[in-house]
């Protein structure tokens, strides 16, 4: 019976293409996840910090379940509580979101009794946001879980490798939208 040398040599084409890039990618070798070789992704970028994202995500529940928050909520509280009063419009560009998603968020809020707006007194067309006392209150305690939640990473990073990670962070952050890869 003769064998399938067609297919026998694509696998062995595929191996030596994934042996190339593993070793453009790492230097320490393959990475094998449940018998798989994930060298290449595990050197990506946008993976580790898609598979980071979900973790951080992970552990934010764990610690703001009970307060039925998410992290944008947390975001806008705490940028409420650092300035009293903002407009919607300042608080979209602060956090890098569409209008219509701050409206979302912003009604989920005050539905709760977290947040009121009013007609802002300069430009009646916008709207001025501000914490109600029980808003206050939530993000107060909201930043102090937080803080407690950075040091618990500052525990395993250490300080310094923190500090590391949120500059490249930022530096991820301010990447041209448009990569230049001609």
């Amino acid at each position: 019976m003769p064998r399938n040398t067609s297919s026998g040599a694509s696998k062995t084409a595929a191996r030596a293409t994934r042996s190339r890039a593993s070793a453009e990618v790492s230097l320490r070798g393959p990475t094998i996840v449940a018998g798989l070789d994930v060298t290449l992704l595990e050197g990506s970028v946008g993976y580790n910090l898609r598979r980071a994202q979900g973790r951080q995500m992970q552990r934010f529940r764990a610690v703001f379940e009970d307060l039925d928050v998410r992290p944008v909520q947390l975001a806008v509280l705490t940028i409420l509580l650092l300035n009293p009063e903002v407009r919607q419009s300042e608080l979209g560009k602060a956090l890098d979101m569409k209008r219509a998603n701050v409206v979302t968020v912003l009604d989920e809020l005050e539905r709760r009794k977290f947040l009121a707006r009013r007609p802002a007194a300069a430009d009646r067309r916008s709207h001025v946001v501000h914490l109600t006392p029980a808003g206050k209150k939530l993000a107060e305690q909201l930043v102090e879980l937080h803080t407690k939640f950075e040091q618990d990473i500052e525990k395993t990073m250490g300080r310094r490798g923190r500090e590391q990670l949120l500059d490249l962070l930022r530096t991820v952050r301010r990447l041209d939208p448009q990569p230049d890869i001609e």
